[in-house]
């Protein structure tokens, strides 16, 4: 099984959290109380670690980010930049392979950054549709208008 060595089945772990809002104990609140977890197999085996989504506490649904610009690397890569939003504790990058009449489709990684790099895209980057939403924790914006990049002359 490909994650086994991720998790040992019926491992518990104890956590606590709290707050962190400066470098002095002051500006921490205090610990939560004592939870635990047990590594959550069943009849496939282990699941792939998940990440919790970014969050900004205090703030809501983020505004859709701006000034999506698609720049090709080569014939099967692409560096997406858009504009910083302040709203926004991070984002999700959706594409879609045209050539294929596949649906749009969200990175499964979140990014705190404002660019993100895609590869291997095999039908030749200007074959698919690239849009950005932000996120706040479980809330997202509307996608930016879907973008798909010019076909480079000679391909």
């Amino acid at each position: 099984m490909p994650h086994e060595t991720l998790y040992v089945k019926g491992l518990t772990w104890e956590y606590q959290v709290r707050a962190d809002n400066g470098d002095t104990d002051d500006q921490k609140s205090a610990w939560s109380p004592i939870r635990t977890a047990t590594a959550s197999w069943n009849t496939t085996g282990s699941g792939v670690p998940n990440p919790a989504r970014p969050i900004r506490v205090g703030t809501t649904t983020p505004t859709a980010p701006t000034g999506l610009q698609i720049n090709p690397l080569d014939a099967n890569t692409v560096q997406l930049t858009w504009t910083k939003n302040d709203t926004a504790a991070g984002y999700r990058v959706w594409t879609r392979d045209l050539t294929n009449g596949s649906p749009l489709t969200p990175s499964e990684e979140t990014f705190t950054e404002p660019t993100h790099g895609i590869a291997y895209l095999t039908s030749g980057f200007w074959n698919y549709e690239y849009c950005v939403t932000s996120i706040n924790g479980t809330l997202e914006s509307a996608r930016t208008t879907c973008q798909t990049p010019k076909r480079p002359t000679g391909n």
